[in-house]
């Protein structure tokens, strides 16, 4: 097997401007590097046509920092294990095969193409968004025409198409990054969307989700409904009013859920120290907002 050439020589570490030779080190450093780069485009975005160079740009943007090759379509095939595909690889394109549906560049062609055709998902009703959002987002993060950053790239570029087709997405997808990557590597690999289409909504109605909690504990356990359902009714409030300032729409958005979540495992802290052996659904867990 060739040499990857984005990795410092004798190592496993991708050659970075910061001069770092630890894997640690740098994947710290890189986070803190994009996220601050991420909140700029929030703030700026980059215009463009919301195709392949559209997305490089944004690529550029976010690792310019770290990587020289930033912005730069991979110049290797590429794979990837996977604990949702029992630690198979997503079927990434190859820029050197001369074939389609496997070269990168047809498989790019395809994507933003599709999403062209879908009038960049303009006058579409939320469900329909949803659904339609999480199929091209599925597409183009398959494409992953760069070495490291598809994920963030794919999201903060969709994000952006998102806010210019009246869908704004002000909350978080999910706190877990991995879980949105699993999310996308589901729809990517065997058309499982709904993982991906739940963190959709949910980002775009924060207040949502819990909303849907409380009725579902409303009769089971009226005390923990009444503390909650206060809060969450000011998390869905939270999610209508407009900041000048995205990001601190989001943080207050944030805040509010957060309220609810620590409110709620309070609760249930206290009842099992008042009551070991009461029962709570195993099913339901704490909230994973």
């Amino acid at each position: 097997m060739a040499a990857d050439p984005y990795l410092i020589k004798g190592t496993d570490v991708l050659a970075n401007k910061l001069g770092l030779t630890d894997k640690a080190a740098l994947a710290e450093s890189e986070a803190g590097l994009t996220a601050a780069r991420i909140q700029q485009l929030a703030k700026s975005p980059i215009q463009g046509d919301f195709d392949i160079k559209h997305l490089q740009a944004v690529h550029k943007h976010i690792f310019q920092d770290v990587y020289a090759w930033a912005g730069k379509p991979r110049t290797i095939r590429m794979g990837k294990t996977e604990s949702v595909l029992e630690g198979k690889s997503v079927n990434y394109p190859n820029p050197n095969d001369p074939f389609p549906p496997n070269n990168l560049q047809a498989r790019a062609d395809y994507a933003f193409g599709e999403l062209a055709r879908d009038n960049f998902l303009k006058g579409l009703s939320r469900d329909q968004f949803v659904a339609r959002f999480a199929k091209h987002t599925a597409e183009i993060w398959e494409v992953h025409p760069f070495r490291e950053g598809n994920t963030r790239t794919t999201l903060t570029f969709m994000r952006q198409l998102a806010k210019e087709a009246g869908h704004e997405m002000v909350g978080v997808m999910s706190d877990n990054p991995q879980d949105v990557r699993n999310a996308l590597v589901r729809a990517a690999a065997v058309s499982d969307y709904e993982p991906l289409k739940a963190m959709v909504a949910r980002s775009l109605e924060p207040g949502r989700e819990l909303a849907s909690e409380l009725k579902t504990i409303k009769d089971a356990d009226p005390p923990q409904y009444r503390q909650l359902s206060e809060v969450a009714n000011q998390a869905k409030l939270a999610a209508k009013i407009k900041f000048a300032d995205p990001a601190q729409q989001q943080h207050y958005v944030e805040k509010k859920v957060a309220a609810a979540i620590d409110t709620d495992r309070n609760v249930r802290s206290a009842r099992r120290l008042e009551n070991p052996a009461r029962s709570l659904d195993p099913d339901r867990g704490d909230y994973e907002l």
